[in-house]
This record gives C-alpha cells, structure tokens and sequence, in this order.
C-alpha cells in the first residue's frame, strides 16, 4: 500500500470509494459508490479486471463490508451487502435466482481513498486503487424493504 494511502487511513475522517465486481455469467456487475461512473484505461491500474472497464455509479451507500479474516487454511467467507439499489429491479430478481449463473463465480472489492483537496471536504483527489478481497460467490441473495432493496453477496 502506498504511504498517501497508509497515512490517510490513520485520520479522524476516511474517505473512501469502493468498486465493486461480480461475474454473473453473461452481464458482470460493476459498480462504484459515488455519483459518477468511471472508466479506467486500457492499462491505467495494471488490473486486468479494472483496466478498459466502466464501473456505475450507484449514489449513497454501495457496500457494507464484514471485516475479512485470515487462518492458515485461507481467508474466511466476508459478506457484503449492495445497497442502493431500484426496488423495481426484475432482471435482478430473476438473476439471483438462477445459481448457475453466478455460484462460484468470481467477486472482487477494491477501494480507494479520496484525499480532500479543500477544507470543507467538498472536492478530493483520489488515491491509488487498492485490493481489498478476491473470493467465489456461495450466497447471493435479495432483501426488499419498503425503502430499498439489498443484495447480500457472501
């Protein structure tokens, strides 16, 4: 990690942008929490699942992470919960119950921190983008409330 990232992270106040893919056969999702989309460069990261891809905006809250654990065996299964989502979504409904197109499939988060550039946090220079966790979708699943609508990917 690159020391702009490690001090920020030891600040009062984070501010952090996360992306997110899930490869559901045929239509991988990419999303990124802020208000605009955005679209890396043919080799801007040097990841391939970032580099020539767009990631959607999705305002608000994108992610609640559980924290990621580690034994000897490997890491421990992490849940994260997708919010923000139209509750009018029937494709997506229709998605999370067809297994075969996303169980064992790949998801990967990666973050980065925005760094602010004035003092009342208005405007912000982003970091580079960090891996946070590579794994295979066992669970995913839909919560609908009167608000929203979550998708809970373990």
């Amino acid at each position: 990690m690159d020391a702009a990232t490690l001090a920020l992270l030891g600040g009062e106040t984070v501010y952090a942008q996360w992306f997110a893919l899930i490869d559901i056969d045929g239509d991988p999702v990419r999303a990124v929490s802020g208000v605009r989309d955005i679209a890396f460069g043919a080799s801007e990261t040097g990841d391939p699942d970032l580099d020539g891809q767009t990631f959607l905006a999705i305002p608000g809250r994108l992610i609640d992470i559980s924290d990621v654990g580690h034994n000897e065996t490997g890491s421990e299964t992490i849940t994260a919960k997708l919010f923000g989502l139209p509750i009018e979504d029937g494709g997506l409904l229709d998605i999370v119950g067809q297994k075969a197109k996303w169980r064992k499939r790949e998801a990967r988060l990666w973050f980065r921190l925005l760094d602010p550039i004035d003092d009342k946090a208005t405007q912000f220079m982003p970091l580079p983008i960090q891996r946070y966790y590579s794994g295979y979708l066992i669970n995913l699943s839909v919560v609908t409330s009167a608000d929203e609508q979550v998708i809970i990917a373990t």
